[in-house]
């Protein structure tokens, strides 16, 4: 063992240490990674109430296709008899601080025909989580993304979760749609 004395000791100037490298990496993937979402008590009663005000008096089949939070998201056709009635998406959009969890009903061409917000934790933003602001997607595509303050009215206090929203659900229709047209040509 080489003994310095105290003048000429190494000392490490530099301002990352691994407490620093590893708190910047789990902050880089958290921005990164998409959380992972799965159904809980709040999906199960927003979905149920949901289905019933669209489909009132329809026995429903719900048939799981990304289950547990794949892909980050969490996804359930809607079947009665041999039709496809419309899709279940439950995914989360990025808000201020906080990642917030919601619930969009999909027609089976789709088209959103309605959006709840299922989870909203953070003490900023939550105007997001208003019906009436949330009616303006109806109809919604995803073929273009959304911007806030031209295809969709700004939300005053809630710009980044309302911009969060816009760019999540065009991501995640996309995603709807690319992973039913693969099923549909590989015939599943």
């Amino acid at each position: 063992m080489t003994r310095y004395s105290k003048a000429f000791r190494p000392v490490s100037r530099s301002p990352f240490n691994g407490t620093t490298f590893l708190f910047l990496l789990s902050a880089l993937l958290f921005a990164v990674l998409p959380a992972q979402v799965s159904p809980d008590r709040k999906f199960d009663k927003a979905s149920e109430s949901m289905l019933l005000a669209h489909f009132p008096g329809q026995a429903l089949q719900r048939q799981v296709i990304w289950p547990d939070g794949a892909r980050g998201r969490y996804l359930e056709r809607l079947v009665s008899g041999p039709d496809t009635l419309g899709y279940l998406l439950l995914t989360s959009a990025p808000g201020r601080y906080e990642r917030f969890d919601y619930l969009v009903l999909l027609s089976p061409r789709i088209e959103v025909q309605e959006i709840r917000v299922v989870h909203y934790r953070s003490d900023h933003g939550y105007q997001v989580a208003s019906a009436r602001w949330l009616s303006q997607f109806k109809g919604y595509t995803g073929s273009a993304p959304w911007k806030v303050g031209q295809e969709v009215d700004a939300l005053s206090g809630a710009t980044i979760s309302a911009s969060g929203l816009c760019r999540d659900l065009f991501e995640a229709l996309v995603q709807v749609r690319s992973t039913l047209e693969r099923d549909t040509v590989s015939g599943g």
